[in-house]
């Protein structure tokens, strides 16, 4: 849904990808707004952070492998976005 821009099947779960590419966006300076948005859609304080910490370690993780020029596993390539 991130990449595609692409509706999900479910509220919820629109709200979920909403909330984490204003995260991304954003550099994790949401708005209150923008968090009570998300957890009116069913989701929780703890899930706030949960997503947070998800994304900083996607993002953690990436930083390290562009630096070790870590080669895409061959099962993956066709989800590479270089």
């Amino acid at each position: 849904a991130l990449r595609t821009q692409k509706d999900l099947p479910e509220a919820k779960q629109n709200a979920l990808a909403r909330f984490t590419k204003q995260i991304v966006e954003k550099r994790g300076m949401v708005s209150d707004e923008d968090i009570n948005s998300f957890k009116k859609a069913g989701y929780t304080d703890a899930q706030v952070l949960e997503l947070v910490v998800g994304v900083a370690l996607n993002t953690f993780t990436n930083y390290i492998n562009n630096v070790a020029r870590t080669p895409v596993n061959e099962q993956f390539k066709a989800e590479d976005w270089n």
